[in-house]
């Protein structure tokens, strides 16, 4: 990022030279008045667009692509010319245009897909159409190498004017049969405007043309054209997505008659045999290298090996926290809640969010509620407006609450349309139930706005069926180092299948000393084929040395369901469900995690296996959160009525969720029961 932002600084300063010299010219700085006459005139290009790109789905839309990596199409450019002469054979050009950056991003997939209750090896495709239009100018500077084929090299500033998607995935194979859960053959569709667009574009460019004259004199000219332009800004804010340009056309110009231009002295570039030359200091090289170990679900570290990923069929459930957390002394919604718009709405399905972690899937809260209040239309829902009973009470008080009230209600009236005469507004200072107002962790937990319906399934935890790949091992540990006299301002960490990114690790300023790769809560990065996995470290030093290591490798080996089903290798299914979120400091079950477990009761087999963990927040201390977190798991035991079953507390020794968020904290006072039944 500092060398990109060196570089556009760079740029923006050739473009104001460029300038500069131009007006220079034209204001009557140079002695030769045949050079001031200048050419008008206008261009057309078909462009073949290529995206370059490093994100899974665009903010706020579902997806579970692993990552779209890139894309390509056709565009179209057209605009206006100026050329102004500047002493033969230098020319500057000036170029004001419209043009077209779409592209198809498609990125294939394998899964398994279940027909007839058997499980079959296919493909789907996640694609992503994105329509671009902006508005460029490009400066560049001119040579002629000889008087008719000219060489350009500039700078282009662009704006986006607009952008729009359309996305989908598609099952391709098998060709005739197979559908996706919702019984069709394509999901997780989507339209709309392409959020957080990064309206500034910055590229450069390099240009050939050869002019043929359309007249006797010279004057009107025709110039077929080849360019080629490199993107350096992301098409979205805080991405790796841009866009290169490669365009053929023509450009047609009318403007005095070129003289010959006259050849140069020759000048001997060579210092006189007598003159010293210096020789540039080198600084030491920057010296990095990278190793990785295997860590398994004891967190013993093992010498690498072939990673082993299998497939099981798998229920998973998650828990619905019926709160939105809100900043200190604000009442609107922070940006980190994934909110909708037009039709992205309509195709919104709470079944897609299954290859979303927890907390995405929190975040999509009010979208989830605003489904579910569709899909109920008798239900309710009371939104309580709170706020930390501190600060806030005495600057804000009921009327901050009542702001945050007020935009969850404005939400999902105006989004999702739901009834104003369904929602209703009470606010309140604290909490009925508040957090620990001595820490600071548990006076942000209070600034909030609570969701209560009379309809039970508005706030159901969210349940869904698909494939779960279990890696062993569960987790893959790198250890950077480097070597270097400047200090080290940054890192980057790739870990690739083929030409496919599965994980990228960024880091500055500085190197940290382990990189964990937790491949089951990251479901997307898992490999999907047996080709090795390779990692690459790349390290650079507050003094420009840059350096990356040589490609090493991870073998993987795959057990597909239908490899287990062919071969006959035993098998099970594994299902993962979370309670409702425990009270702060409590291990008693409430009404909600009573219903839940009735729920987890019934779906245990006769020779399932039954693993119950209990967690905490970091709020506390470690001996106390253990022993909380043991009472958590014996309680869940207890009502479970689980002979046999795996039961431990682990307290806040593992960070379940991301604590320094409010719901990431609350998220992590949970049980988890893993149920792991033989399939016959």
């Amino acid at each position: 990022m500092v060398y990109k932002g060196r570089f556009i600084q760079l740029i923006i300063l050739l473009a104001a030279v460029l300038f500069v010299g131009s007006a220079d010219q034209m204001f009557g700085q140079s002695g030769d008045s045949d050079s001031t006459s200048g050419r008008y005139g206008g261009f057309v290009h078909l462009n073949l667009n290529f995206h370059r790109a490093g994100f899974s789905r665009l903010p706020g839309v579902p997806n579970c692509c692993r990552e779209f990596t890139g894309g390509s199409g056709l565009g179209l450019t057209v605009g206006a010319i100026y050329q102004h002469p500047l002493d033969d054979p230098l020319y500057l050009d000036f170029r004001l245009a419209f043009s077209t950056l779409g592209a198809e991003l498609v990125e294939p997939e394998s899964t398994t897909v279940i027909i007839g209750g058997e499980a079959v090896e296919g493909t789907f495709e996640h694609r992503l159409d994105a329509t671009l239009t902006a508005i460029l100018l490009e400066p560049s500077l001119g040579y002629h190498l000889t008087p008719k084929f000219g060489l350009r090299l500039g700078v282009g500033l662009g704006y986006l004017l607009s952008g729009s998607y359309d996305q989908r995935e598609v099952l391709v194979k098998p060709e005739e049969v197979g559908v996706f859960e919702n019984s069709r053959r394509t999901r997780n569709e989507f339209t709309g405007d392409i959020p957080d667009l990064n309206r500034l574009l910055v590229s450069a460019h390099i240009g050939l043309g050869y002019d043929l004259p359309l007249n006797s004199h010279g004057t009107l000219l025709a110039t077929p054209e080849l360019q080629y332009s490199r993107g350096f800004s992301p098409i979205l804010k805080d991405s790796s997505w841009s866009v290169d340009q490669l365009r053929v056309g023509v450009a047609i110009t009318f403007g005095a008659e070129r003289k010959e231009p006259e050849l140069p002295p020759i000048v001997s570039l060579l210092p006189p045999l007598d003159t010293p030359v210096e020789t540039p200091i080198r600084s030491e090289p920057l010296r990095a290298q990278v190793t990785a170990v295997g860590v398994n679900e004891d967190g013993v570290e093992e010498e690498k090996a072939t990673l082993r990923v299998e497939e099981f069929i798998s229920t998973n459930m998650r828990p619905l926290l019926n709160y939105v957390f809100f900043d200190e002394g604000e009442g609107t919604i922070p940006p980190r809640y994934t909110r909708l718009g037009g039709r992205e709405k309509e195709k919104f399905r709470v079944e897609g969010l299954h290859n979303i972690p927890t907390l995405p899937t929190y975040h999509h809260l009010l979208n989830i509620v605003g489904k579910r209040m569709q899909e109920f239309p008798e239900a309710t829902l009371r939104i309580v407006g709170c706020n930390d009973g501190l600060a806030e009470k005495a600057e804000g008080g009921l009327n901050l609450s009542r702001e945050r009230a007020e935009a969850v209600f404005s939400y999902l009236q105006s989004v999702w349309g739901i009834d104003s005469s369904r929602l209703t507004i009470e606010t309140r200072n604290l909490p009925s139930k508040p957090s620990n107002m001595e820490v600071a962790d548990g006076v942000v937990e209070n600034r909030r706005a609570e969701l209560y319906s009379d309809t039970w399934e508005v706030l159901a935890p969210v349940i869904t069926d698909d494939t779960l790949r279990v890696t062993n091992p569960p987790v893959i540990r790198f250890r950077p180092e480097a070597e270097s006299q400047s200090p080290i301002s940054g890192y980057n960490l790739n870990v690739l299948q083929g030409e496919d990114l599965l994980k990228a690790f960024r880091g500055s300023p500085g190197l940290v000393d382990e990189i964990d790769w937790d491949l089951q809560e990251d479901q997307t990065s898992v490999p999907r084929t047996e080709e090795p996995i390779t990692y690459q470290l790349e390290v650079r030093d507050q003094a420009g040395n840059a350096v990356r290591t040589t490609l090493d490798s991870l073998p993987v080996e795959q057990i597909t369901i239908s490899k287990k089903r062919r071969e006959r290798i035993a098998d099970k299914y594994i299902d993962r469900y979370s309670l409702i979120l425990f009270d702060f400091d409590q291990a008693a079950f409430n009404e909600a995690n009573d219903r839940i477990g009735a729920f987890i009761k019934e779906r245990i087999r006769e020779g399932a296996t039954v693993t119950i963990t209990g967690y905490t927040d970091r709020i506390g201390e470690e001996e106390y959160n253990l022993r909380l977190s043991q009472r958590r798991a014996n309680q869940t035991a207890k009502e479970l009525e689980t002979e046999g079953a795996e039961v431990s507390g682990v307290g806040e020794s593992i960070e379940l969720h991301e604590n320094d968020l409010p719901e990431g904290r609350f998220y992590s006072r949970t049980v988890t029961i893993v149920v792991e039944t033989p399939v016959e």
